[in-house]
């Protein structure tokens, strides 16, 4: 069942990934800010409802799916021409010129999860699940309130340093 879940997974980050791009680029953080909020309620709600219904580790990775979708659902719920196949000349430009923009963003994604994650992978086998939890549980909950500052933080300093970048203007004078 699990090995089901990765392609779906994959896809609603690399669909997160792009929503995120379009809506920095438009200065849209109020929906950025929404959609990460639904995010994180629907994945712990589904991540806690789905144990007491059955559901091993798969709930966890269930939850954290339905997570993303729902966000891409909102970052997305207003760019019809993109969603409902009315790509413009403009769309179909970016899309070909980017083309190449998931190849290096996949090594990169994989790179940064597989340092994340390392810790997980040596405290499971040594301390056991219970602990492995336990440790998750904390983990979480020290990163919480660092993210939500450094992630909408860094979306405005990126859409401005690129602003700038695209501008030609010197980038030092931001730092």
């Amino acid at each position: 069942m699990a090995i089901i879940l990765i392609p779906i997974g994959a896809l609603a980050n690399a669909f997160f990934s792009t929503g995120n791009q379009v809506h920095i680029n438009k200065k849209n953080f109020k929906t950025l800010s929404i959609a990460k909020v639904g995010q994180t309620g629907s994945m712990v709600s589904v991540q806690s409802a789905l144990p007491f219904l059955g559901f091993s580790y798969t709930g966890l990775i269930i939850g954290h799916i339905t997570g993303r979708i729902l966000s891409v659902l909102i970052l997305f719920r207003n760019q019809g021409e993109i969603i409902y196949g009315k790509l413009t000349s403009r769309w179909k430009a970016i899309f070909k010129k980017y083309a190449d923009h998931p190849m290096y963003v996949l090594s990169s994604s994989l790179l940064s999860t597989f340092s994340k994650e390392l810790p997980v992978l040596a405290i499971a086998p040594i301390f056991g699940s219970v602990l492995l939890g336990f440790y998750g549980l904390a983990f979480r909950v020290l990163m919480m309130p660092i993210t939500l500052i450094i992630v909408s933080t860094g979306y405005v300093f990126f859409q401005n340093f690129s602003e700038k970048f695209n501008k030609r203007i010197p980038l030092s004078s931001k730092i």
